[in-house]
């Protein structure tokens, strides 16, 4: 069974190209890993905050801050939000809060680590200065629950 959302609804996690793809919507979930999913609404519980991917259904301009497509011109060739060549899921999103900065984020989530779901890569706020990146594709010797990278 496909893991779904607490918090996200599918338009919030995938662009408006793909979200029109699909007939049934729940169907999107399953373009993630699921420890991709429990991660975020980890964060939302831990924030206690609204918590901003995807805006585009609401009128904003966000809609490739989680699923990207393989062909998508935005962010690496082997972007972490970009289905996997193993699992062919994506497992990676870009998040904000208007109630608190990407610092205060990275924060909350190093205060909490001890309860993530599963292991994570947290960007450097140095290179995502307004805005927070994790994904859940971890490197096999990590010991940490959080490991740091810079892009």
């Amino acid at each position: 069974m496909t893991r779904r959302c607490k918090y996200f609804a599918p338009s919030e996690l995938v662009p408006k190209s793909v979200y029109e793809r699909y007939a049934d919507k729940e169907e999107i979930y399953a373009l993630f890993e699921d420890d991709a999913l429990r991660v975020l609404d980890w964060i939302r519980d831990v924030i206690g905050a609204p918590v901003v991917v995807n805006n585009w259904k609401s009128g904003g301009v966000l809609q490739n801050r989680g699923y990207r497509t393989i062909d998508s011109p935005v962010g690496a060739k082997r972007s972490a939000h970009k289905p996997n060549v193993a699992t062919g899921k994506a497992c990676a999103f870009d998040l904000s809060s208007p109630a608190m900065s990407a610092a205060q984020i990275r924060a909350a989530i190093e205060a909490n680590k001890t309860s993530l779901p599963c292991k994570i890569r947290l960007e450097d706020g140095r290179d995502a200065p307004t805005w927070v990146h994790f994904d859940t594709r971890t490197a096999p010797l990590q010991k940490d629950m959080i490991y740091v990278f810079r892009a």
